[in-house]
């Protein structure tokens, strides 16, 4: 049990680490929004803007922002934190 809380902790702290980004482009009559990757936290990543012409692509990119997506990030998270919560009452129990 305690190898198990261990993994869960590693796993949540390579979360933070390598969180999901997003890119959000919004131009004109364009709004849309896109998962770019997992990226290191402390990196600058390129937004990307896939389904699109190379050349409108690039032109595109200036109106284009990235974050972290902070939606998808904790939708993983909170699973490993209820698992990980559920084996320590148990622990506890037992």
């Amino acid at each position: 049990m305690k190898l198990i809380l261990y993994l869960l902790l590693a796993a949540l702290i390579a979360m933070f680490l390598f969180p999901p980004w997003e890119t959000t482009l919004k131009f004109q009559s364009i709004n849309k929004t896109e998962h770019s990757g997992y990226h290191f936290i402390l990196s600058n990543p390129e937004p990307t803007l896939n389904g699109m012409e190379e050349s409108k692509r690039k032109q595109l990119t200036q109106f284009a922002t990235i974050a972290i997506d902070y939606k998808r990030l904790f939708t993983q998270a909170i699973p490993l934190l209820l698992v990980a919560a559920a084996i320590a009452v148990r622990r506890k129990k037992g």
